[in-house]
């Protein structure tokens, strides 16, 4: 424990880690607004998303569950601003399409290399949403700056509310089941096996 709290290391780090990831989402909410008052263009949105990704996951360490998202998205709005910019010149579904496989290469070499906790299925949600952005038609309201900054700015303020019990006795106990959960099973496993004997 520590000396001047008394609260267990785990719990202070997974509290102090969480919240910063939130305020992490929170800034990222910030930004897009700028883009909703179209200080910043639209076409920057996919980048500012992926950038606050990896802001949110780099805060957490090797372990952040954002990395995923993060490698995907940030070389989609790469790609998207390549052909904004005409350098890159192919059809922009299959451009996009391509940035999202490379950020897919990508993340998979970093969880390789040196560990990063880049999921299949965060990859796989990732690119999901780069082929729904390219093939299904969505009502125009969907691509304003404000719905991605308030589902960011949701989502900081979900990682922000108050720890349950139970996740606070799990980030007490490091991750793992307290201790007086198994002295109790302990004392309730005694008397059976003494009738069994």
């Amino acid at each position: 424990m520590t000396a001047t709290t008394g609260q267990h290391p785990a719990a202070s780090y997974f509290g102090v880690t969480r919240h910063r990831a939130a305020l992490a989402l929170i800034g990222g909410a910030i930004v897009l607004m700028l883009v909703q008052f179209k200080v910043i263009p639209l076409y920057y949105t996919p980048l500012i998303i992926g950038l606050t990704y990896f802001a949110a996951a780099g805060v957490a360490g090797r372990k952040g569950a954002l990395w995923a998202p993060g490698f995907v998205t940030t070389c989609w709005g790469i790609g998207v601003l390549l052909g904004q910019y005409k350098i890159v010149t192919i059809d922009s579904k299959l451009n996009y399409a391509i940035a999202g496989l490379i950020g897919i290469v990508i993340g998979l070499g970093f969880r390789y290399a040196i560990g990063l906790a880049v999921g299949a299925l965060g990859l796989a949600v990732a690119f999901s949403v780069i082929l729904v952005h390219d093939y299904v038609s969505l009502p125009g309201w969907v691509y304003q700056g404000w719905v991605f900054a308030a589902l960011l700015a949701i989502w900081g303020l979900w990682d922000l509310r108050p720890e349950s019990r139970k996740e606070s006795a799990t980030a007490e106990s490091g991750g793992h089941e307290s201790p007086d959960r198994h002295q109790e099973s302990r004392t309730l496993e005694e008397p059976i096996s003494r009738n069994t004997r």
